[in-house]
């Protein structure tokens, strides 16, 4: 039955949008937030559930695109366009590869998670017809972030007063609570500050960290492009709301993230004196006001060590097979709704990108993305060389920030992997590519 209302309503998106794709692409990332409340609604009536915005929003958006797009432009830049086609062949190589023991329906899924959003780059290339979109772009999204900032937050702060359990079985039915909060997952930062997992409006805890990381970009954007103080105000106010949301979702890693991002961005604008004093004032006065700060600096190690033993963990050699690698999906985490846990990883994922890299598509796979992200990074840099000064360079400045976030943060988790970023990063490295671009087919004209 659900099969025919996820095919019912992509035919019907796609005739709503006919004429303009653009809409379509714009109002899909706007929506971000909130797939997550319908996916939980109706999780306990279909497995297809979580595949919900991919059948009624992707598909009609993807064929639109390519019916609709008549331009004939060659997007990717040559530093790219060799190691993507790499990229591709390495995956389907791996989809058959002899030594996948996952079933055909599982290997499926396995390329879906690694090819299906490729083709943002090129929607995030066409999206925009000029900067003022960009701008416009950004502080709609910053606005709506608001909801599910707010939502996390009053979601945490009721579960101080009345118990994490309570509070989300009240928000879901009991099996979707324990699935959204990892089984009402809780940490001690300190022995007196405990650490709960929120979702918010997403389907599970990481998402909407993903999500929160993301929404830097356009609210950061947003309050430099302000054009009076209370438009910065309200940004800044969201800013805020983002800072305390992050810390409201219970993930321990946005402690690190989220200043992480914020020190590369002030580098890039020569600012980064200023933030480190922040920061040193910060751990200052909390080790002055606070009995706990040596336990905080041991659980730090702690944890430090055992990700990094978790790490290199992941790239043990034993046999052929874990050098050539072991097949898409065998690392995947998705594949568990079709095939029984033990046929991913043993049974055991290693929550590193990297490692899951190195499991599913081997030492010529690792090569070939770790090459593929070095000249993404460089496309970045490059494209914010092209801009002196203004609102787009803000924008290409705190879009590089947030890659290099990801990297650093891949080493721990599967977050080019995991939905938003899984698009949203291939959609913001179309939109440098035709910064880039553009910026330098202006340089040369101007030159005649």
């Amino acid at each position: 039955m659900w099969n025919i209302y996820f095919l019912l309503s992509s035919v019907l998106i796609f005739f709503i949008f006919k004429n303009d794709w653009r809409k379509l692409a714009i109002l899909f990332l706007l929506l971000i937030p909130f797939y997550g409340l319908i996916i939980n609604t109706i999780r306990p009536l279909t497995n297809l559930a979580p595949l919900l915005y991919d059948f009624s929003l992707l598909i009609p958006l993807y064929l639109l695109f390519f019916i609709k797009n008549k331009q004939k432009e060659i997007v990717l830049p040559h530093e790219l366009r060799g190691i993507i086609f790499l990229f591709i062949i390495i995956i389907f190589l791996q989809t058959i590869n002899p030594f996948n023991p996952l079933p055909l329906i599982a290997r499926i899924i396995g390329l879906k998670v690694w090819l299906f959003y490729l083709p943002f780059i090129w929607i995030g290339y066409h999206c925009f017809k000029n900067s003022s979109d960009i701008l416009k772009f950004c502080k709609i999204f910053s606005l709506i972030t608001i909801i599910p900032c707010l939502f996390g937050i009053l979601q945490y702060t009721l579960s101080i007063f009345f118990g994490h359990e309570v509070v989300m079985n009240f928000f879901y039915s009991a099996d979707v609570a324990a699935a959204v909060t990892q089984n009402y997952a809780r940490f001690n930062l300190t022995p007196s500050f405990t650490l709960l997992r929120m979702p918010s409006t997403f389907t599970y805890p990481t998402q909407f960290g993903n999500y929160l990381l993301c929404a830097l970009i356009p609210t950061v954007v947003s309050i430099y492009s302000s054009s009076n103080l209370n438009q910065k105000n309200i940004h800044r106010l969201i800013l805020i709301l983002i800072f305390l949301a992050s810390m409201a979702s219970g993930l321990r890693g946005m402690y690190l993230y989220i200043p992480l991002f914020f020190l590369l961005f002030f580098i890039q604008r020569k600012n980064f004196i200023i933030f480190f004093m922040i920061i040193c004032l910060l751990i200052s006065i909390y080790y002055v006001f606070s009995s706990n700060f040596r336990f905080l600096i041991e659980y730090i190690y702690e944890l430090s060590y055992n990700y990094f033993h978790f790490f290199f963990e992941g790239f043990n050699l034993n046999n052929l097979r874990d050098f050539i690698g072991h097949g898409v999906g065998t690392s995947t985490g998705a594949i568990r709704y079709v095939v029984d846990q033990d046929l991913i990883q043993a049974g055991g994922l290693n929550e590193s990108y990297y490692s899951k890299i190195f499991y599913e598509l081997g030492f010529v796979g690792l090569f070939i993305m770790i090459i593929f992200y070095i000249q993404s990074y460089k496309l970045f840099d490059n494209c914010s060389k092209n801009y002196e000064e203004g609102n787009l360079l803000i924008f290409v400045q705190s879009s590089k920030a947030l890659l290099l976030t990801i990297i650093i943060a891949a080493t721990k988790g599967y977050y080019f992997n995991l939905f938003p970023i899984d698009f949203f990063f291939y959609f913001i490295l179309g939109v440098i590519i035709k910064l880039k671009s553009k910026n330098e087919y202006e340089k040369i004209h101007k030159n005649f």
